[in-house]
């Protein structure tokens, strides 16, 4: 598919804080380098399948992506790859397009440890063909063809349409027959629409991720432990749902005891988060040991760096105020939703269940070895399907590269 137009997605700390700035910074890539071998096939065969496609990824050429903040560094995908998920036996499945031959299968296969258990199949469209149709969905086209939710459906190797009227299909495929060159209708299939609503269990620390946070108008639930790098110094805070932490507000912990003022917020695009920071002379500010003394409470030990690590089928946890600790799987990776006349973009979806309170709760992916549980933050919950109580999840790469907070991770 060959585009007619060209997309760009629009996207005074203390001094003794930057001394121990190193020992906060370790992310996934401390455990990229674990051995896939057969003992770990056996005791975790869907994280050693995560492995393997994480393997395959790193392959790929990076692409600068301009967005609100800066630039985002995205994975290019070659017009030969198609997606991948994990099925039910956590068994990996790679999506290749006609254009491979059995050289482009070996290789990949080569870079995947050759294993033989991997199952490749052979589709129609390239993911990146699949992204542009995505893409060219603003808030504009969607109020105009009545579309509230789109995303990209790997498994069945089509952009998963939700429309309010599937009379307007017809008039939405000729919109991208006029946009693109050579649009094969094929690679859209509309469903009935989706409706979301926003979603904000105490720890013994003040507002670690999982706890209890509230504005004088809204409750939610603090995501993750985050700092920002500034002309200043270094900047820590906490990061929690855009729509409970709006700009200048004023957002307190558990016990209502006041955590900062929101500092940066963002309720649009690939972004629904706030950051607040933590005021200097507050008490909270103690309860993380910024020193460098993890707290016990503190559930997020590494983050993934890179959206292009996360696939279908990966399990994933949820700790939210409301609901607390429920278990799930990604479904989709990248959707676009219409939430009350605001587009958001590049959200992942997760059968996780949400509800009112829960806005802002991490999600990460568990897995244990040598006796340690690890949690790896994958973004944080902001919306929630009404019927099924699914949730939309902001990127903890978006928000890094949207409002410049990196996670902190406590040595482990």
């Amino acid at each position: 598919m060959v585009k007619k137009k060209t997309f760009l997605a629009s996207l005074g700390s203390l001094l003794v804080f930057a001394i121990v700035f190193s020992a906060f910074t370790p992310s996934f890539a401390s455990f990229k380098g674990i051995e896939t071998n057969a003992l770990l096939k056996e005791t975790d065969r869907n994280f050693y399948y995560g492995l393997l496609f994480m393997k395959l990824i790193d392959t790929f050429p990076k692409v600068l992506t301009p967005t609100e903040y800066g630039e985002k560094e995205v994975a290019e995908y070659p017009p030969e790859y198609a997606g991948a998920y994990v099925d039910k036996s956590d068994t990996l499945h790679i999506l290749l397009t006609k254009t491979a031959d059995i050289t482009t299968k070996n290789n990949y296969q080569e870079i995947m440890d050759n294993d033989e258990e991997i199952i490749f199949e052979i589709v129609d469209f390239p993911l990146s063909s699949l992204y542009e149709i995505q893409r060219s969905l603003d808030i504009e086209v969607m109020e105009e063809f009545g579309i509230v939710f789109a995303g990209l459906n790997e498994t069945a190797n089509k952009v998963q349409i939700h429309m309010l009227d599937s009379n307007k299909e017809k008039d939405y495929i000729e919109f991208l027959e006029n946009k693109f060159n050579d649009f094969d209708p094929r690679c859209i299939i509309v469903k009935d629409p989706i409706e979301f609503k926003l979603s904000g269990t105490d720890t013994a620390s003040n507002a670690l991720a999982g706890s209890y946070t509230y504005t004088s108008t809204i409750g939610g639930t603090v995501g993750f432990n985050g700092f920002r790098v500034l002309p200043t110094g270094l900047q820590f805070g906490v990061v929690t749902a855009g729509h409970v932490a709006t700009l200048g507000s004023t957002v307190m912990n558990s016990f209502g005891t006041t955590i900062g003022s929101t500092s940066i917020s963002q309720f649009s695009g690939t972004v629904d988060a706030g950051f607040v920071p933590f005021s200097l002379l507050g008490p909270v500010t103690q309860s993380y040991e910024i020193s460098g003394l993890a707290s016990p409470d503190d559930r997020i030990t590494h983050y993934y760096p890179d959206d292009e690590y996360l696939y279908i089928g990966m399990p994933v946890d949820k700790r939210g105020d409301v609901t607390g600790t429920t278990s799930g799987t990604i479904i989709l990776t990248s959707t676009i939703a219409n939430f009350q006349g605001v587009a958001f973009s590049d959200q992942a979806y997760v059968t996780n269940s949400q509800a009112l309170g829960d806005s802002g709760a991490p999600v990460y992916r568990t897995y244990s070895q040598v006796g340690t549980d690890f949690h790896v933050l994958l973004g944080i919950a902001t919306f929630s399907e009404v019927g099924t109580g699914y949730a939309l999840i902001s990127k903890v790469g978006n928000i890094r590269a949207n409002l410049g907070v990196t996670p902190m991770i406590y040595p482990t």
